[in-house]
């Protein structure tokens, strides 16, 4: 079985990545490849983070609880108390060498970045039929990536898949079918087929790095892939939780709707 590249984009994020990061490495990736796209990061923890093995200090405390009456702060302690059990992280240890880390040429921004992370997963792995993009906040349920290449498996029987989106919450209509087609792909999450990408790469996308149109990045690569005959498609079920950047989710929201999710003990075990 070839194996799926998994990119993760991020940008002077150091504390969502690192719980990113443990929560991705604790699910059933199956030995499938992890990268890290690091657009050229200018905070020094965020370096030392990705390119050292060295001991970082860092603290939650800025972390928010999200959707309560009242937006509150929380200290580290209450927001380990109240979450996902993250204790007052104090020390972590720099993953140099644990992980692909491939930084950009120069800043690229969140569109070029996406794009250029797509080109370097197939680049990298060209026999794999799929790539995952994912954002540096995200808590992982255990099977997201088997549930995913399933979705796309099946669908491309019938219809050629541009892409499949896990929402970061269960889609409210109860007699939803298990994922179905949309438009509003916000892009926590995605998994892109190489069927796509080659047309992509034909019409010289990837050359040009510009994708123009009206609406949000993924908006408007939904458009332009429909109006090449593919379709996108969002999952039904929350195979993620966006931790948000600067915020936590709402604390009832985990675990509401699966059970599966994956919440990291070994915070300061090395990976």
């Amino acid at each position: 079985m070839e194996k799926t590249p998994i990119i993760i984009l991020t940008k002077d994020n150091p504390e969502y990545l690192y719980v990113t990061l443990k929560s991705l490495t604790a699910t059933e990736t199956f030995d499938n490849p992890i990268i890290i796209v690091d657009d050229c990061s200018a905070i020094e923890n965020t370096k030392k983070l990705l390119y050292t093995n060295d001991t970082i200090k860092i603290k939650f405390d800025d972390w928010t609880i999200k959707d309560t009456e009242s937006t509150q702060e929380y200290s580290d302690k209450e927001a380990a108390k109240s979450y996902i059990n993250v204790p007052q992280i104090t020390e972590i240890t720099g993953i140099k060498k644990k992980f692909t880390i491939v930084q950009t040429p120069r800043y690229l921004g969140n569109v070029y970045r996406t794009l250029f992370g797509i080109k370097l997963g197939f680049d990298l792995y060209p026999a794999s039929d799929n790539c995952v993009i994912l954002e540096d906040d995200i808590l992982f349920n255990k099977n997201w990536l088997k549930k995913m290449k399933q979705i796309v498996a099946y669908e491309n029987f019938k219809k050629n898949v541009a892409m499949v989106s896990s929402y970061s919450e269960k889609y409210k209509e109860s007699d939803a079918p298990e994922y179905f087609e949309d438009e509003t792909i916000k892009g926590k999450c995605v998994m892109f087929t190489k069927k796509f990408y080659s047309k992509m790469k034909m019409i010289g996308l990837f050359k040009n790095m510009e994708l123009s149109g009206e609406g949000s990045f993924y908006n408007r690569l939904q458009k332009f892939a429909k109006n090449l005959g593919f379709i996108s498609l969002v999952t039904r079920d929350s195979y993620i939780q966006n931790l948000e950047k600067r915020n936590i989710v709402n604390k009832d929201k985990i675990l509401k709707y699966d059970k599966n999710f994956v919440m990291p003990i070994a915070w300061n075990e090395e990976f």
